[in-house]
Parts: structure tokens; C-alpha cells; sequence
């Protein structure tokens, strides 16, 4: 798909068909969400997807656009996964939906960073890893029900807790997060 190419919702489910379909956006984020006629959302700007029908390739540069960019690709680790990476991106984007805009880079704390200099890559890198460890998750996740603008209910935590995971592997997939919201 190239660059000025979109896909609109009714061709594809949010994600699940457009992972299906072997594509991997990596830099979703709200400003690549397009709300069209009759209010069909489509994805817009392809300039970093990834075929993952293909062999995936090895990170040379991160790819996607901060404060979005999951924590595997801010370090150009071997392990990525562009779908993976894609359900990291749709996880902040749902933190930014239910907090406020850019109330990521706020709870993070990193007002002011140069978020794209990879010397600052690597200390958000590791940032995350403190924020979203096993062992921190639930008392930051607990932070950000407080941030909040209403009470989450379960199924958002859940989405956020399983989307924010820093393990690749163990993310939720698009056609789990359409079973958790009865799509």
C-alpha cells in the first residue's frame, strides 16, 4: 500500500483484517486516523508499514512517531514485531482517548524531550520498562484510572493492561481486542 493510500473501515475491521491481510501499519497514531464520509474511519499514511507476509525486517532506524513508538523499537531491538507494534501504538493512542490529549508524554514526563534524538530514544526505552514492568504495572496502571477524566471500566484496563505490555509476544493481537469489545 503506498504512502497516500488508505483503508477504510469497511474494507478492513480497525486492524484485524488489515493484520490478516499481512500488513503491519507501525506508526499508528491519531493524526493517521482519518473519520471520512458517514463516518468511516480510515487509516491513512502506509510510509512505514511493513509486509509481514515477508521476512520482517531488522530495525535500522525506529520506525513510527513518539510518544507512540512501543519500547522495542525505540532501542532497534532484534525482537520487534510490527503487529506488535501496531497494538503498543493503538494502547497509547487508547490512553490518549481516555486521559486527554498528549496525557502520555505528560504522565511520562517527558514535556520538553527531543523525542526523536536517539539519545533520548533510549532513556524513554527504559523509562516505559520502569513504568510497565510486571512488577509496576498495576500501581501505574492504577495512576492512570486516576488521570482519568471519568472511571475506566474493565474492559479498558484490560485493553490498556494487555496493550502496554513491554513483551512483544505477549501483546494482545487485533482479533482479541475485538473479542474483549464484542466486535
Amino acid at each position: 500500500m503506498a504512502k497516500g493510500e488508505s483503508l477504510a473501515s469497511s474494507d478492513c475491521c480497525w486492524g484485524g483484517s488489515l493484520h490478516e491481510k499481512g500488513i503491519a501499519h507501525c506508526d499508528l497514531k491519531p493524526e493517521n486516523i482519518a473519520i471520512g464520509e458517514n463516518c468511516c474511519v480510515k487509516l491513512v499514511d502506509f510510509g512505514q508499514a511493513v509486509d509481514v507476509t515477508d521476512e520482517i525486517p531488522n530495525l535500522q532506524n525506529p520506525r513510527g512517531t513518539m510518544p507512540f513508538i512501543p519500547p522495542e523499537v525505540m532501542c532497534l531491538s532484534s525482537e520487534w514485531d510490527p503487529i506488535a507494534c501496531d497494538m503498543w501504538q493503538v494502547g497509547v493512542i487508547l490512553f490518549e482517548m481516555l486521559c486527554g490529549n498528549d496525557s502520555f508524554v505528560h504522565f511520562m514526563d517527558w514535556r520538553g524531550k527531543d523525542l526523536m534524538s536517539l539519545d533520548q530514544l533510549q532513556q524513554c526505552a527504559e523509562e516505559l520498562a520502569a513504568h510497565f514492568d510486571e512488577s509496576t504495572k498495576a500501581s501505574t496502571l492504577t495512576k492512570v484510572s486516576s488521570l482519568c477524566r471519568e472511571s475506566l471500566p474493565a474492559s479498558a484496563m484490560e485493553l490498556l493492561t494487555c496493550m502496554l505490555e513491554l513483551k512483544p509476544k505477549r501483546r494482545l493481537h487485533a482479533k482479541d481486542v475485538e473479542s474483549i469489545l464484542g466486535c
